[in-house]
């Protein structure tokens, strides 16, 4: 389900309220994958460029949950395997009709 307030939370300069806003995001989200996505994704494939990798994170665990992909990053993944992660969601993304 789509949040309009959440995720114009993410555009704040403060890490801890845009952290607070992706757990925010997986917790009030959809339980099982919601079947049309696509006014959603853009704007959270967007997210997955955050500076944060704790956001970063906290994205690929909602894509997870409103999708149904495997592709799940967990708060303590760094470097090499959170970009791993992010790289298959973002090249996933390509693959999705408009």
């Amino acid at each position: 389900m789509y949040h309009p307030l959440l995720l114009a939370a993410f555009q704040d300069e403060d890490t801890t309220f845009r952290q607070i806003a992706a757990v925010q995001l997986i917790r009030t989200g959809p339980k099982e994958p919601a079947p049309s996505l696509n006014y959603e994704l853009p704007q959270l494939i967007h997210l997955l460029d955050d500076p944060d990798e704790d956001v970063r994170a906290s994205i690929t665990q909602y894509l997870t949950k409103i999708t149904g992909k495997p592709w799940k990053a967990h708060h303590g993944d760094r470097g090499a395997l959170l970009a791993g992660t992010v790289s298959k969601w973002k090249q996933w993304f390509k693959t999705v009709p408009n």
